[in-house]
């Protein structure tokens, strides 16, 4: 019976990953292939295409709902994608109600950290009433402002695009169309650019386990550290919590990180008084999260 589960879907620039969620968080039928299967050309068709596929061999009876986190900027009214960077097609799409149409389903969609701060809330335990900031570090850097449990959106729901603020001496070319945004260099992109310059046919994942302290690492976690504090400073939070794929590599200096960051905070221990929160299982994450918020809409959340 699937009649009870939400068909949700965790987007990203590199990877999908989908599944079936119940309404604790539980996930049935996950699966993971590379985005590049279905963006590269029709992507929205070719996206529902993969849907139907999958529900077909795992839900025939339907579902109760679609929920679907992307990478990227969500109008205010969660129903069309703003600005998709890794998916620049998307950029205008409707695609809640392209797929609302031809699933005869609930569709809901917004920027994927709001479903992995749903899925993080609900694990760790966190605080509602406090100030908290969210700081994914994947193929882009996704950024989350929690006020008192809410989401923070701002007047045309596209507040906390950290990714897209300019670095002072940085020119490249962004999928937002503007150059120089902070995700090109202290993300994914970053990361794969910085491999490829000075460490060329290493494996990736050995990356921070073989050269953490050497100067390149450095200079990377130091303009992301850069990043965050600026953030940080502006809106002093109670509490922060990192997640994404280059945070869940092997070794990833996270206490060194989150004393780079404590550093440049205005006051001496203020680093030392936010509560930090590291998300958990970067594979699964998105999937259960963009479930537990299409049960928050429904109103059906407990």
């Amino acid at each position: 019976m699937t009649k009870d589960k939400v068909l949700a879907l965790d987007i990203g620039g590199t990877n999908t990953r989908l599944g079936l969620v119940g309404r604790g968080g539980a996930i049935e039928g996950f699966r993971r292939l590379r985005s590049s299967e279905w963006n590269q050309d029709r992507p929205l068709e070719r996206l529902g295409d993969l849907m139907e596929d999958y529900l077909k061999q795992e839900a025939p009876g339907g579902v109760l709902a679609i929920s679907m986190g992307f990478p990227g900027a969500v109008d205010k009214t969660c129903r069309t994608l703003v600005n998709v960077p890794t998916i620049p097609e998307l950029d205008g799409a409707p695609v809640a109600d392209v797929l609302e149409e031809r699933f005869k389903t609930p569709v809901f969609i917004d920027n994927d950290v709001v479903m992995l701060y749903f899925q993080a809330a609900q694990e760790l335990n966190m605080p509602q009433s406090e100030v908290t900031l969210c700081f994914f570090i994947g193929t882009g850097l996704g950024n989350l402002i929690v006020l008192d449990g809410k989401v923070h959106v701002g007047a045309q729901g596209i507040a906390a695009e950290l990714g897209h603020i300019p670095v002072y001496g940085k020119d490249g070319l962004c999928g937002c169309g503007n150059r120089g945004c902070a995700e090109l260099y202290c993300a994914g992109h970053g990361m794969v650019s910085l491999r490829n310059r000075h460490y060329p046919g290493e494996d990736p994942d050995l990356l921070f386990t073989l050269h953490v302290n050497e100067a390149p690492v450095q200079e990377y976690l130091d303009l992301l550290a850069q990043v965050m504090a600026t953030e940080m400073i502006i809106l002093d939070p109670d509490t922060v919590l990192m997640g994404g794929g280059i945070v869940a590599m092997p070794d990833f200096p996270f206490e060194m990180l989150r004393a780079k960051v404590s550093g440049r905070l205005r006051g001496r221990d203020t680093g030392e008084k936010i509560r930090w929160f590291r998300a958990t299982d970067a594979q699964r994450a998105g999937v259960a999260g963009a479930g537990l918020y299409a049960f928050n809409r429904l109103g059906g959340a407990k």
